[in-house]
């Protein structure tokens, strides 16, 4: 790779980590909203690192294919666990009604 590109993907990655802190101290979107905005950025660096350090760009798209497809079954998991998460909030958030009521008593 020139120097240039590493450059560049440097400044992107230096770029993207400010973007992170901002996000951080700077703006206030909610908890879900920072912890999503967070992720996306982490995505955004891990791309850059896995496209250009790791020279994935530059190597056969049968690698490129098995890495997206270990990425796809990590989002598959991880929205099963959501779905999961979800479906027991209710009774979750019932149950510490109850204790914060019995602890008043």
């Amino acid at each position: 790779m020139s120097i240039p590109a590493l450059l560049g993907t440097f400044m992107g990655l230096i770029f993207l980590t400010a973007l992170t802190v901002g996000v951080h101290y700077g703006v206030d979107l909610g908890g879900k909203g920072n912890l999503i905005a967070a992720m996306v950025i982490a995505t955004m660096k891990a791309s850059l690192v896995l496209a250009f350090f790791m020279h994935l760009v530059f190597d056969k798209r049968y690698n490129f294919m098995i890495f997206a497809t270990s990425v796809l079954g990590v989002v598959l998991f991880i929205s099963i666990a959501f779905t999961d998460v979800s479906q027991y909030e209710p009774m979750v958030q019932q149950r510490q009604a109850d204790l914060a009521k019995a602890a008043e008593k």
